[in-house]
């Protein structure tokens, strides 16, 4: 039933209260989430004691939030919102790195642990206990550092083997998982320890001191890794398309962009020391043949062919970037069949 149905005035947002993090009975929260939205309902507050009693946990209703915004942009971004999600970039790591996940750390002082599909490996740590930290010991040149960014979280202090640390704020105003938070310079060759630190400080935004521990990326000496895969639902998507779950999508998802010429996937994109790069667009497609149309940077370049695939392969083609921030869209054509679009690899 609507707003409407049950007498209330439909100029002013009205949300649903009072709901069990396990859904209401005989439906998931994920149900009772699609059911408000399409009745006309703005929001729904669901509850939990998180785990002491039957009424579910935050592991039921984060995975239902987060199927929302994946499957409901249209709801949950109506048109003409300026919160449509800014499109991130994954770096996929080659073969010149090592990720090490938080569960091979070394903690000293409180820490908790979450479990989630969105983070690394599918759990975290996090803490908001003064004197905890963690460290890791590693052989390399180079460490990034990963954890989750969100609206209650604070600031850190990361230092190598002992030196000055410095400020890393884990705060963003929406949650951002596996969200590399801090790269170190290039350090000497040999053994170097890492420690990230609670400090019991926050921003002004912030309404909260959570730190969070993902994963460390550790590099060979050769540097940092020159390929990144841009997953297609990150991405700023327009006119006719479905996102779908799907297991083997890099991303666990893939668009189906439709042949309809308003139709478009834009990825922003990072390029790097700029110049030419590969860009490899893994995709899906069940009739004959299809193009579409292919812009860097607003520019128009060609029309991209893709050929029938009933499982995911790859196009490659050439693209030419700024050292900076860059654009790059796929615009569909007219036509019946839809294209599924699972990611972009840019490699130098």
């Amino acid at each position: 039933m609507s707003p409407a149905d049950y007498g209330l005035e439909t100029s002013k947002p009205a949300i649903i209260g009072e709901c069990p993090a396990v859904g209401s009975i005989g439906h998931t929260i994920t149900d009772d989430y699609s059911s408000a939205l399409s009745n006309g309902w703005q929001d729904v507050m669901a509850w939990t004691s998180n785990g002491v009693d039957s009424n579910g946990d935050l592991d039921d209703l984060g995975p239902a939030t987060r199927y929302i915004r994946d499957n409901h942009y249209d709801l949950v971004y109506p048109s003409g919102s300026s919160s449509t999600p800014t499109p991130t970039p994954t770096p996929t790591p080659s073969d010149d790195v090592t990720v090490v996940n938080d569960t091979d750390f070394s903690y000293t002082g409180t820490w908790e642990t979450a479990s989630d599909p969105d983070f690394y490996n599918g759990d975290e740590h996090y803490t908001y206990t003064s004197g905890a930290y963690y460290e890791y010991t590693f052989n390399s040149t180079k460490v990034d550092v990963y954890g989750t960014n969100d609206a209650h979280h604070g600031i850190a202090e990361i230092s190598i083997d002992g030196g000055t640390p410095v400020d890393v704020d884990f705060y963003n105003s929406s949650r951002q998982e596996q969200t590399l938070v801090w790269s170190s310079d290039t350090l000497s060759e040999g053994t170097h320890t890492i420690r990230a630190s609670y400090t019991g400080r926050k921003n002004s935004s912030s309404t909260g001191y959570v730190i969070t521990a993902d994963k460390l990326e550790i590099y060979s000496s050769s540097g940092s890794s020159t390929t990144y895969t841009y997953e297609a639902e990150e991405g700023a998507l327009t006119g006719s398309y479905t996102i779908y779950d799907k297991a083997d999508a890099s991303g666990g998802k893939t668009v189906a962009l439709w042949d309809d010429s308003s139709s478009s996937i834009t990825f922003t994109v990072d390029g790097g020391t700029g110049g030419s790069k590969n860009m490899d667009i893994r995709y899906l497609y069940t009739y004959d043949s299809t193009v579409r149309k292919f812009y860097v940077n607003s520019n128009f370049v060609k029309e991209v062919s893709f050929t029938q695939a009933s499982d995911f392969t790859t196009v490659t083609e050439t693209v030419n970037l700024n050292s900076d921030s860059n654009t790059i869209k796929l615009q569909a054509n007219a036509g019946p069949a839809s294209l599924d679009i699972d990611c972009i690899t840019l490699t130098e």
